[in-house]
């Protein structure tokens, strides 16, 4: 009776043992819970941030013909580190913004405008200015994307030149000094977004998306 009671009670520790090794292999780790959860966001509020586009325009299929949800093509690096180098815009801010404003870089408002800038914003800074007419996306107190007035919007030649401009725009305007007195990137995204746009949560966007692709 000894040796059945304690073989009894050894094959339920090594059952308990092994239900506990096939629970920890089979389910997915919480760090891959955490990624799929915030893929689901960032891909949300990218779609919320833009108007459906029923095709691509020029531009893009031929600045970025490898452009998808996800990708940072080696020419978007480059182009961001060059800010980054030139300006002292963190190159992980700048990828950022170009996959929240653009749809990673799906959307350039049919004129290679890959941030969003209005025309206003940036004509001083643009070496031919020039721009398109559309209405604004505004973010209202609910979180909503509605469309706004009819404003401009700058119309730029090529990618590089929208990031050039990007760059002359932040790195000299007085409107966003406070955000290069800070001392890291996720500091200089969320006071840069405090007159970037009109989406409160912004800068928190920005954040998200540096940590989840690792910029």
């Amino acid at each position: 009776m000894k040796y059945i009671l304690i073989a009894f009670l050894l094959g339920c520790v090594l059952g308990g043992m092994l239900s506990l090794f096939l629970i920890t292999q089979l389910a997915p780790p919480p760090e891959a819970d955490s990624r799929e959860t915030l893929d689901g966001l960032i891909s949300e509020w990218i779609m919320r941030q833009r108007q459906e586009e029923p095709l691509l325009s020029l531009a893009v299929i031929l600045e970025l013909p490898d452009a998808r949800p996800g990708y940072f093509s080696p020419l978007v690096r480059d182009l961001a580190y060059r800010l980054d180098t030139l300006y002292h815009i963190p190159e992980g801010v700048t990828l950022a913004q170009w996959a929240l404003e653009s749809n990673w870089g799906l959307s350039a408002l049919g004129a290679s405008n890959y941030f969003g800038h209005t025309y206003a914003a940036v004509a001083r800074y643009m070496p031919t200015p020039r721009f398109i007419l559309m209405r604004e996306k505004v973010v209202t107190l609910t979180g909503a994307i509605v469309l706004g007035d009819t404003v401009r919007f700058a119309r730029y030649r090529d990618i590089i030149e929208c990031f050039n401009v990007h760059g002359l725009y932040l790195s000299q305007s007085r409107a966003y000094a406070r955000a290069f007195a800070e001392n890291s990137a996720d500091a200089f995204a969320r006071e840069m977004a405090k007159r970037y746009a009109t989406d409160p949560d912004y800068g928190l966007k920005l954040v998200s998306i540096m940590k989840r692709y690792h910029l």
